[in-house]
Parts: C-alpha cells; sequence; structure tokens
C-alpha cells in the first residue's frame, strides 16, 4: 500500500521535470526589433506601458506592433534606443485567461541604437471613450506622467489647462513627443484631436 503513493510522487516528479527540460531546449530563436518608447496599452485590465517590436530585417516606421508580453531577461531597456534582440519564443501550456500564448526570453542584445533627440513620434493618449482613464496623468504631486509610469515635460507651446481640456473632453487625442535629454522622460510638443 505504501509503494503505491511513493511511485505515484514519483512519476509526478518526472513528468515536472520533462516539462521543465522541455520548455528549456523547446522553442524558435527569433530577432525583432523593440522601438524607442512605449505607448500605453491596457494589460490584463489595467493600464499600462506597452513595448512595440517588428520582426523586419530593418526597421519598417508604419509597422510597429504592441507587445502586451514580457521579454524576460530584457531589463536593460532605455527609451530613446532602439533595440534588435535574439529571443527564444516558446509556445506555452495550460496558458492562464490573462496570459500570452509565447513566453519571451531573451537570448542576447544584437544591436542598440540611440534615436535622434529631436525625432518627433506620436501615438494615442486618449481615445475618447468615457469612463476610460486618459493615458496622461497629473500626478498628486502635479507632476505629469503616461500612465504613471514615465515624466512628461509639456514643450513651449503647451500649457497645463489646453492639455487637461483636450484629456476631459472625451476627445480622441494624440500626442506628439520627443525625448527629452534626461533619460526617460518625453516632451509633448503638441496634440492633435481627432
Amino acid at each position: 500500500m505504501r509503494i503505491l503513493p511513493l511511485f505515484l510522487l514519483l512519476l509526478a516528479s518526472c513528468q515536472v521535470n520533462n516539462v521543465d527540460l522541455k520548455s528549456k531546449n523547446s522553442g524558435d530563436t527569433i530577432i525583432m526589433w523593440v522601438a524607442h518608447y512605449q505607448v500605453p496599452c491596457v494589460g490584463s485590465g489595467a493600464p499600462r506601458l506597452c513595448l512595440l517590436t517588428q520582426d523586419n530585417k530593418e526597421i519598417q516606421p508604419e509597422e510597429w506592433k504592441y507587445f502586451y508580453s514580457q521579454i524576460i531577461g530584457f531589463d536593460a531597456y532605455e527609451m530613446g534606443w532602439n533595440y534588435l534582440l535574439s529571443v527564444r519564443k516558446t509556445k506555452r501550456v495550460d496558458v492562464p485567461a490573462d496570459a500570452g500564448l509565447f513566453r519571451y526570453e531573451l537570448i542576447k542584445i544584437v544591436d542598440k541604437q540611440k534615436v535622434d533627440r529631436e525625432l518627433e513620434f506620436e501615438f494615442s493618449v486618449s481615445d475618447g471613450t468615457p469612463g476610460l482613464p486618459a493615458a496622461i496623468r497629473r500626478e498628486q504631486d502635479g507632476s505629469i506622467t503616461l500612465v504613471g509610469e514615465t515624466a512628461i515635460i509639456l514643450g513651449e507651446s503647451l500649457d497645463n489647462q489646453a492639455l487637461e481640456s483636450a484629456i476631459r473632453n472625451e476627445q480622441e487625442v494624440t500626442g506628439v513627443f520627443t525625448h527629452a535629454p534626461t533619460q526617460n522622460k518625453l516632451i509633448l510638443k503638441k496634440l492633435k484631436t481627432n
């Protein structure tokens, strides 16, 4: 009688070890670009910042896609740099409803390219949906952030009233940005309402 539970425990242990070994040794190696800025997105029900990625050999400015997963081991990300990464992409088994189908793990940073600080880029900061919080927030200390994570400096042509009015009116609002001299800060140059 005591042999059966011991056998089942041993069998379960082997199965766990096989799954672990399989996940470490399987998967495809892919090459992907990561953009020099992150964009507001909603993941797992909460607003956050997502990377933009593409799998072209050369960067195609109009082909960035939202990347909702994380890249395990890619902790060196800095805004203002485009990265070319070698990544292991592994299909997950028994995926929870709020998780991605694939697991991504950094193999190595192949290239890192500094972006001109004056390069303008734009993305939606409010889609006009009533009740959905805008991506640009005023924090309790009076500072302005992108989803509470990235500090935003208002450009010379913008003031607080214009910013708050555009977002409060629940319009579709696109921000035009450049990188600030200080790492991981953005300058909001202008707003465009649709």
